[in-house]
C-alpha cells in the first residue's frame, strides 16, 4: 500500500455517484432501506478511495474511476520491458505485426544461395555488439528528462495472451512445431517426392537424431557432424525446390541450409540443425551486396528491386525493444547514405539521416516491446533488412535487462507515404505480475481457491472496463519523468522565460551525482557576486558556468544541453535559450499546461455533476459526429466543430456519456457553459493565468494555439484478459512477434506441477491482459481503472515482484531472428 495515500470519507461520497449495487440475499432475508443502501454504498466507496487514492496522481487531477465499485487488485506494472508489447493498428484497420523477417520481396527469393553474394572463405559472422548500447544505456540513467517529449503510449497488436499452461500461439498453427513434436513422417513423404526417399531418410535420420540429442553430447559432437549434405543435385530446379521446401515445411522450426561446392566441384545442399547456424561459413551474408568489404562498406551497390506502378513507398513492419523510435530508425538508416551525418528528415512524421526520410504514423514507448508501421520511398528491401542480422541477446525470452534490438520484415509496397497521427489505435498486452486481492473475503486457506477468487475479480474487473470504459485521463508521462513540464508550461504563457530556464535547470532527485552537482553549481552560479554587479558581470558568470558543466548532461538531455549551449554563447538571453529547444518539445510545455486543466475539469466533471447523465451545457461533436478523430495535437489551425448540448437533446436523450468531450483550452475552443467553465477559470486563476495569454504566447512557432478537444470516456475494444501461474518472478510471460518467429513458447507452472511440488512455495498469480485503443488515450490509465489503482512510478516503486528469482540465466541459444536462417 503507497502510505502517502489519503481520502476522506466525503470524497470517498462523491466518487460513487451511481447507487446501483446487488443485494446478497444471503446475508439478510430482510430487504433493506434505500438510506441503509445509500450507506453501504458510500462506506464502500470510501474503502476503495483509502486503498487506490495516490497523492502523486491526484496533484494532476487523475483522483477518479469511472466504476468504483469492484473490488480491485494491486500488481506490478513493466517489471520487465517485454511486460508490455504494443501493435499499432493502422489508418486501415491492419495490425502492425512482425509476421516474416524475411525479404519477401527480394527479386531472388526462392533460388539458390550460389546466386546470391556469398564468399565461401568467410569466417563465421559474429557481429560485434553495439558499442553505443552501453553508452546510451549510461547515458539514460543520468538523464533527467526535465522536458522528457511524451512517448506516444499506443500500438496495436494481432495476438492474444495465451490460453493454456503450455502457452502454445493462438491464431498461429503455423509456428507451433517444436523439436518435440516434429511431424517426421510427413516430412519424410514430402522430401522424398523431391530428393528421393534414400537421400530424404539420410538428412532426416541426421536430424532426428541431433533433435533428441543431450545438452552434454551436442557440445562433445565433432564438426564432421555439424551438417549432413545431399548427393550433388546438378539441375538448378531441383535445387531451388529443397529451398523453398525448407521454408515453406516445419522443418524450418529445427533445420537450415546452405548450398556449397563439394571437392570436385559439384554443387550439394547442406542441412545445419538451426543450435549450428551461426557456424555456417555464410551466416549472415545474404541479402549483403556483392564487391569488396560489402559487410561494413556504406557503399553497398545492391541491385534494387523496383517498384509497382502507383506505389512507389516501401512499406515495413519495425519491431524494436527497449528502445524509442528515433533510435530506432536511427539505427535503419545509418547505411542508407554516403553523407554520414544524421539529421533531420524534411517534412512531418519522418527521420532519419541526411538523405533517408522514414515515415512513421507516431513515437512508441521506449521501455516496451512495440511494432509499428513504417515507409521509405524508392528504397528496396535488400537496403535495410541488414539490421535483421545484428547480434543480440534480446527477443523478450532472456533474464536479461537493458538491451535494445531492432528488426524490420513484413514488406509490401504502398501508393502513399505514413504521416503523423495517420493510425486508429494501438493494440496492448501487458503482464501484471504478483497480484493480490485486496478484499479481505479474498484470503483463502488454499492456493486454489486463491487462483479462483482472483480469476473471479479480475474477470468482474475486465467486464467492468469492457462495458463501461474509463476516464479519459492524460496519464503522467505527459508531464515528464519529474512531473513538472506543466510548470515549464505555466511560465511560457506567462512570458517569464528565465522562469522556463529555472524549471529544466533546477536539481532533481534521483539523477546521477554528477548530474546533481551540475545543476547545483548553475543555481548557485550569482551567489559570489555582490548584490550591484553590473549586467556584463553576470553575463561573465553565466557564460562561464555553462561552459564548465555543459558536458555534465548527457546526450538523451537535449532541453538542457540546448539551452547551455545557448546561454554560453549569449548568457542573461533567456528567450533566445528557450527558442534553441526543439520545437516539439517547446510545444510539450503548453500541452502538458492544458493536460493539467482537461484532468482537474474531468475530475470534477464526474464525481460532483454526475458520471450517468449528460447535461445542460456540456459540449459534443456537432453534426452527430460521434466518431470526430481526435487529433490529440492542441497547435492545429483547424479546430473540430462542437456544439453546447440544449435542455432539448437531454429530453430526446441524444447524447450519451461516451458523447462528451471537454477542451484542451486555446484561442478558439469552447468551454462547457455548466459548472465546468467555473472550474477552468478557477483553475487558471490559481496558477496566474488568464485566457488571454493563449492569444499573447511570446514564440513565433506556438503563437498560433487555437486549442482541441478530447472524450471525457474512453470505452476500450477486444479487452480480454487470462490469469496465470508462474514460480520465477521475472520469467517471460507474453510471447513477443520475434519469440513465435523462432517457435520460443511460454513455459509456466501447471496445476499438476504446482500441486507435485509439496516443500515448493505456492506460485505466484500473474494477469495477462490485453486491449485497443484509440491513438490518443494512455493504456496506464485504462490499467488503473482496471485494479483501481495508481500506476505512477511513486507508488509502482512500494511493490515486489514476489518469490525468489535464481541467478539469471545466459541466453538459451535461440538464434536471434528467424529471417537469419539461410534457406534461400
Amino acid at each position: 500500500m503507497d502510505p502517502s495515500t489519503e481520502a476522506t470519507t466525503e470524497e470517498a461520497a462523491k466518487a460513487t455517484a451511481d447507487p446501483k449495487k446487488e443485494e446478497d440475499p444471503s446475508k439478510s432475508s430482510a430487504p433493506e432501506t434505500t438510506t441503509e443502501k445509500d450507506q453501504k454504498t458510500k462506506n464502500a466507496a470510501a474503502k476503495t478511495a483509502e486503498a487506490t487514492s495516490d497523492s502523486n496522481e491526484k496533484e494532476f487531477g487523475i483522483s477518479v474511476y469511472l466504476s468504483p465499485d469492484h473490488v480491485g487488485f494491486s500488481a506490478v506494472l513493466k517489471a520487465r520491458y517485454s511486460d508490455f508489447v504494443v501493435h499499432e493498428v493502422g489508418w486501415d484497420g491492419a495490425l502492425a505485426t512482425l509476421s516474416s523477417a524475411n525479404n519477401n520481396n527480394n527479386d531472388n527469393d526462392g533460388q539458390d544461395p550460389e546466386d546470391k553474394p556469398q564468399n565461401p572463405n568467410t569466417e563465421t559472422q559474429n557481429d560485434k555488439s553495439d558499442k553505443t548500447d552501453k553508452k546510451r544505456k549510461r547515458e539514460e540513467q543520468d538523464s533527467s528528462n526535465t522536458t522528457k517529449a511524451e512517448e506516444e503510449e499506443n500500438g496495436a497488436a494481432n495476438s492474444k495472451s495465451q490460453k493454456t499452461d503450455d502457452q502454445k500461439s493462438p491464431g498461429n498453427d503455423n509456428d507451433k512445431t517444436t523439436k518435440e513434436e516434429t511431424p517426421w513422417e510427413n516430412l519424410q513423404t514430402e522430401f522424398a517426392k523431391i530428393v528421393g526417399p534414400k537421400e530424404a531418410q539420410t538428412v532426416l535420420d541426421f536430424l532426428k537424431q541431433d533433435a533428441t540429442a543431450e545438452k552434454q553430447q551436442q557440445e562433445e559432437e565433432t564438426k564432421a557432424k555439424l551438417f549432413v549434405a545431399l548427393p550433388p543435385i546438378a539441375d538448378k530446379d531441383t535445387r531451388r525446390q529443397v529451398h523453398q521446401w525448407i521454408k515453406s515445411s516445419a522443418i524450418h522450426a529445427i533445420a537450415t541450409a546452405d548450398t556449397a561446392d563439394d571437392d570436385q566441384g559439384n554443387k550439394v545442399i547442406r542441412f545445419w540443425p538451426l543450435r549450428h547456424e551461426t557456424k555456417m561459413p555464410n551466416h549472415g551474408q545474404f541479402h549483403r551486396s556483392k564487391g569488396r568489404n560489402s559487410k561494413h562498406s556504406n557503399n553497398n551497390k545492391v541491385k534494387k528491386q523496383k517498384a509497382p506502378p502507383g506505389s512507389p513507398y516501401l512499406q515495413f513492419v519495425l519491431y524494436k525493444e527497449n528502445c524509442d523510435t528515433h533510435t530506432a530508425i536511427k539505427q535503419i538508416t545509418q547505411r542508407m547514405s554516403t553523407g554520414g551525418r544524421g539529421g533531420r528528415g524534411r517534412g512531418r512524421g519522418g527521420r532519419g539521416n541526411d538523405r533517408v526520410r522514414v515515415g512513421y504514423s507516431g513515437m512508441k514507448d521506449k521501455r516496451g516491446v512495440t511494432t509499428q508501421f513504417c515507409t521509405l520511398q524508392h528504397r528496396s528491401p535488400h537496403e535495410i533488412d541488414w539490421v535483421n542480422y545484428q547480434s543480440s541477446r534480446g527477443g523478450g525470452h532472456t533474464s536479461r535487462g537493458g538491451v535494445a534490438l531492432v528488426r524490420v520484415g513484413s514488406y509490401r509496397y504502398v501508393s502513399d507515404e505514413l504521416r503523423l497521427g495517420r493510425l486508429k489505435g494501438n493494440r496492448f498486452d501487458v503482464v501484471l505480475r504478483n497480484v493480490q486481492i485486496d478484499d479481505e473475503a479474498s484470503m483463502m486457506v488454499t492456493d486454489t481457491t486463491k487462483f479462483e477468487a482472483t480469476k473471479k475479480i479480475v474477470t468482474t474487473a475486465a467486464d467492468n472496463l469492457r462495458n463501461h470504459g474509463f476516464i479519459n485521463y492524460f496519464g503522467m508521462q505527459r508531464f515528464g519523468k519529474f512531473h513538472d513540464t506543466h510548470l515549464a508550461g505555466v511560465a511560457l504563457l506567462q512570458g517569464d522565460f528565465q522562469q522556463i530556464v529555472h524549471c529544466i535547470m533546477r536539481p532533481k532527485n534521483g539523477e546521477a551525482p554528477r548530474v546533481l552537482e551540475a545543476r547545483q553549481k548553475w543555481q548557485q552560479r550569482f551567489d559570489a557576486l555582490k548584490d550591484d554587479a553590473t549586467d556584463g558581470e553576470r553575463a561573465q558568470v553565466e557564460s562561464s558556468c555553462a561552459k564548465s558543466i555543459l558536458r555534465s548532461f548527457g546526450r538523451f538531455m537535449a532541453s538542457e544541453v540546448a539551452v547551455l549551449e545557448s546561454l554560453a554563447r549569449n548568457p542573461l538571453d533567456y528567450k533566445r535559450a528557450f527558442s534553441c529547444i526543439g520545437k516539439t518539445m517547446r510545444m510539450m510545455f503548453l500541452h502538458a499546461v492544458q493536460s493539467f486543466l482537461w484532468n482537474k475539469v474531468a475530475s470534477y466533471r464526474i464525481e460532483t455533476m454526475g458520471r450517468l447523465s449528460v447535461l445542460v451545457g456540456d459540449v459534443v461533436y456537432a453534426n452527430d459526429d460521434k466518431t470526430a478523430p481526435e487529433r490529440n495535437n492542441t497547435a492545429s489551425k483547424q479546430p473540430t466543430a462542437v456544439k453546447v448540448v440544449t435542455q432539448e437533446d437531454v429530453d430526446a436523450n441524444k447524447y450519451t456519456m461516451e458523447d462528451l468531450i471537454l477542451p484542451l483550452l486555446g484561442t478558439k475552443s469552447v468551454k462547457p457553459t455548466n459548472e465546468s467553465s467555473k472550474l477552468f477559470d478557477s483553475i487558471l486563476a490559481e496558477n496566474g493565468l488568464t485566457m488571454e495569454m493563449f492569444h499573447k504566447i511570446q514564440d513565433r512557432d506556438l503563437a498560433s494555439c487555437p486549442g482541441d478537444y478530447r472524450k471525457l470516456i474512453c470505452r476500450p475494444t477486444d479487452v480480454d484478459v487470462q490469469v496465470v501461474q508462474y514460480r520465477d518472478p521475472v520469467q517471460p510471460l507474453l510471447q513477443t512477434d520475434l519469440m513465435k518467429l523462432n517457435n520460443i513458447p511460454i513455459k509456466l507452472a501447471s496445476s499438476a506441477s504446482a500441486a507435485a511440488a509439496a516443500d515448493a512455495p505456492p506460485p505466484l498469480l500473474g494477469v495477462v491482459v490485453g486491449f485497443t485503443l484509440p491513438s490518443s488515450a494512455y493504456a496506464t490509465i485504462a490499467l488503473r481503472e482496471l485494479m483501481k489503482k495508481p500506476t505512477s512510478s511513486e507508488y509502482q516503486k512500494e511493490l515486489g515482484l514476489g518469490g525468489t528469482a535464481p541467478p539469471a540465466s545466459a541466453d538459451n541459444g535461440e538464434p536471434a531472428l528467424a529471417a537469419s536462417k539461410n534457406t534461400e
